[in-house]
């Protein structure tokens, strides 16, 4: 299936918001493709309306949050840092997760930079398709693709001051 994939990304850190989502044609159609690597928190309906459409029949969700515990220990916080090409790379990635998935309608991926504690959100994806087992199998591809390829690393932060990275070059 053809496809004509423009230049993924929201621009700067932080500010996904500001921007018109960049435009994926898959076969006959138009799939909006978002994403960003911010600082801020990531509000999961600001990604849900960034791929609303009236053809898509399933939104599927996926959020990573920071969890409390790690092989046995207790974890306080996570701090993520980022390549400078993460962007580029996550755009990439969701460009291509909208190339091979059928019926899909939209794509919004974000990933969150800095210190995040307990609970807070560090991956959102969002995918809109027109049946739920595209919209379930495209995000689960993404997510997948994410923790394999994209360029982002953890610095897990535990109760008793031992720091681990995770993922590190």
């Amino acid at each position: 299936m053809p496809a004509n994939i423009k230049a993924s990304g929201a621009g700067a850190a932080g500010d996904i918001g500001q921007h018109r989502p960049d435009e994926v044609t898959v076969g006959c159609h138009d799939v909006v493709v978002r994403a960003g690597i911010e600082t801020a928190p990531l509000d999961v309906g600001r990604y849900q309306h960034f791929v609303d459409d009236p053809a898509a029949g399933a939104l599927v969700t996926f959020v990573g949050a920071v969890r409390d515990h790690d092989r046995g220990q207790r974890v306080v916080a996570l701090e993520y840092s980022a390549h400078p090409i993460a962007e580029a790379v996550l755009g990439r990635l969701a460009g291509d997760v909208a190339h091979v998935h059928r019926g899909v309608r939209g794509i919004a991926a974000g990933h969150r930079v800095g210190r995040l504690d307990v609970g807070e959100v560090a991956l959102c994806v969002v995918v809109a398709a027109e049946h739920r087992r595209q919209a379930f199998d495209a995000c689960g591809a993404l997510v997948e693709a994410v923790k394999r390829d994209l360029p982002v690393w953890k610095l897990q932060v535990f109760t008793d001051g031992e720091r681990q990275w995770v993922g590190a070059p």
